[in-house]
């Protein structure tokens, strides 16, 4: 039986806005590659900067997780209603069960929220881990920035 990390998840505050933006840009960089190009990476990156998820932060229309592993942020997930709209794990912590409880943690929220669905757009390199989770692919999506298609894979889960 595999053995996963020591994982505490709670609702994130502005101070945690830097560590998120680079595990974002630490995940993106390292577990996308097979699957998208450098300009693709980098365009999505664009505009994932500390300031972005301040503002995220402050705003409030997310619930806003992060995971952590001895009071250091390793992961991070933010749902709007039925709507999973980013979860990233830094890759150092990837496969050791982080993403499993933020989902766990989004889908608690959902359901006591008489959600009966939970959506996303997957990054092409973690389809694998959403249908392990109970997902179900809807089919392919893009996202179109400055003229550089992103393509993602919409899925859903019946809670």
């Amino acid at each position: 039986m595999k053995e996963y990390l020591s994982i505490e998840t709670r609702a994130a505050c502005l101070a945690d806005a830097l560590a998120c933006q680079q595990i974002c840009q630490r995940s993106v960089r390292t577990l996308c590659t097979a699957v998208y190009t450098a300009e693709q990476i980098e365009t999505w990156l664009s505009t994932h900067t500390e300031t972005y998820y301040q503002s995220v932060l402050i705003v409030g229309r997310e619930h806003f997780y992060v995971a952590t592993h001895h009071d250091h942020v390793v992961g991070f997930a933010a749902i709007q209603g039925d709507y999973l709209g980013r979860m990233y794990v830094d890759p150092r912590y990837a496969r050791q069960g982080v993403g499993s409880q933020l989902i766990q943690k989004v889908e608690q929220l959902c359901i006591s929220q008489r959600f009966r669905l939970m959506r996303c757009a997957a990054a092409l390199n973690a389809v694998p881990f959403y249908l392990h989770q109970g997902f179900r692919i809807l089919g392919q999506g893009q996202l179109e920035r400055a003229g550089i298609i992103i393509p993602h894979i919409e899925m859903e889960k019946s809670l």
